[in-house]
């Protein structure tokens, strides 16, 4: 009950235990997203040597059968409708959903034309873009979406601090994406989740730096450990680190500073 009263934005998995059950009891007026994993919907109508699609820039595009790209497309329409407000079932709880798995599709073109047809539905689409490629291989038109949701852009997972310059060659085509959009469009998110290990040392310096990367590119941060994804109580409120500059310009500083000063000249 705390996540529901705590934040503005949440990203919930409807197939997780003690999920809806909460949500119905206390609706809220906050932006709801409904996460839902692409992986099982593939694998259930695509056979394994076409998952994943090509490797390689040079790979030739897997031959997908259409009757396999309509069943796709129905079970993605009938997990995602249900779960909007608005429609039967879950309907009242969502206002959108965020997919992720998207490196398991065969290739990009089959889920932007899901994304179109969920968005001409009434259905906000966001995706879920993992390290170290980003899925940049299966990025779908952006045009079709609502938002994206970056993964440990600036931060890894065991908190050591990500190089941007290797990250080049994936990122810079989905930011370029994600920016075109933001320029044209007032309706499109851009989120960035970095999750780190309870047992990771993150410092101040990569604290500022992930915000700092955040407002350049007018992102939402959000920064937990991992173990907060499906634990509640590791979730907590994030206050912005204090550099020493700015520690020294405070006014309290400055007071215990002249305090300090006075008391030697005496």
């Amino acid at each position: 009950m705390r996540i529901l009263t705590s934040y503005q934005l949440l990203v919930l998995d409807p197939s997780r235990r003690g999920v809806l059950g909460p949500l119905r009891q206390h609706i809220t007026s906050k932006f709801v997203l409904a996460r839902v994993d692409l992986t099982p919907i593939v694998e259930a109508c695509f056979p394994k040597h076409v998952r994943g699609g090509p490797v390689g820039p040079d790979a030739p595009t897997p031959r997908i059968n259409t009757s396999q790209t309509i069943a796709f497309v129905r079970q993605v329409v009938a997990v995602a409708v249900p779960l909007i407000r608005g429609a039967q079932g879950h309907g009242d709880l969502f206002d959108g959903i965020l997919f992720h798995g998207l490196e398991t599709l065969p290739h990009a073109p089959i889920f932007t034309e899901v994304a179109a047809f969920l968005r001409a539905c009434g259905v906000l689409v966001f995706v879920e873009l993992q390290p170290p490629t980003f899925s940049s291989q299966h990025l779908p038109d952006m045009n079709a979406l609502h938002g994206v949701l970056m993964v440990n852009v600036t931060i890894g997972l065991d908190g050591s601090r990500r190089d941007y310059f290797q990250m080049v060659p994936h990122v810079y085509r989905i930011i370029k994406a994600y920016t075109e959009q933001q320029s044209t469009r007032e309706d499109f998110a851009v989120l960035i989740c970095e999750a780190v290990s309870s047992q990771a040392t993150v410092s101040p310096a990569q604290i500022n730096r992930l915000l700092k990367f955040t407002q350049f590119y007018k992102a939402v941060p959000w920064f937990t450990v991992a173990e907060g994804l499906s634990v509640p109580k590791y979730n907590r409120p994030l206050t912005r680190a204090t550099s020493a500059l700015e520690f020294m310009g405070a006014i309290e500083y400055q007071a215990i500073r002249k305090a300090w000063v006075q008391h030697r000249v005496e």
